[in-house]
């Protein structure tokens, strides 16, 4: 079936297309929209498999993903990913190419954070006016905005090729 641009779609909200058409049928919906998650992970479930089980009972939809335990990172989730909220890398995250439009400007803004943490880094005088507790602390966040860039552009790849896919 064909379907609108995406760019033009919101995935999140009771009332977008995808919402609703993961509520009416699911599994169609999963191939309709390309859906993936992306999990390394070799002990099984991916947040796809969660979603077929729980029938999306929890699940959430958001700007970036669909969160199939109701935005509350699993235990395994906080241990592996260190924190809440790390959605980029999180492996239960489903997202189809509705999401892609978000996706893309979650890099744009997690680019610019970036950015500004180092140029904060590079200025003359960084060592001298922060002490050894705060350059950890601006190194630790350097890095964990890398990681979360770093998957989010993992992300905005995948579902390129899936949009491609499917408009093909």
């Amino acid at each position: 079936p064909h379907r609108p641009n995406p760019r033009f779609n919101k995935a999140d909200g009771v009332n977008s297309a995808f919402t609703r058409a993961m509520h009416q049928n699911m599994d169609a919906t999963i191939a309709s929209y390309g859906c993936v998650t992306l999990s390394l992970r070799e002990d099984g479930k991916n947040g796809i498999d969660v979603l077929r089980e729980t029938r999306g009972a929890n699940a959430s939809f958001n700007k970036t993903e669909v969160c199939p335990f109701g935005n509350h990172c699993p235990p395994d989730v906080l241990k592996d990913l260190r924190g809440i909220g790390r959605c980029g890398m999180c492996p239960y995250a489903v997202r189809s190419i509705d999401h892609l439009p978000a996706v893309v400007a979650k890099v744009k803004q997690l680019a610019e954070q970036l950015e500004a943490i180092e140029h904060q880094l590079d200025t003359e005088d960084y060592d001298e006016s922060h002490t050894e507790s705060e350059q950890q602390q601006f190194e630790a966040e350097r890095q964990r905005i890398g990681d979360e860039l770093v998957a989010w552009k993992l992300v905005s790849e995948v579902l390129e090729v899936q949009r491609r896919l499917i408009e093909a």
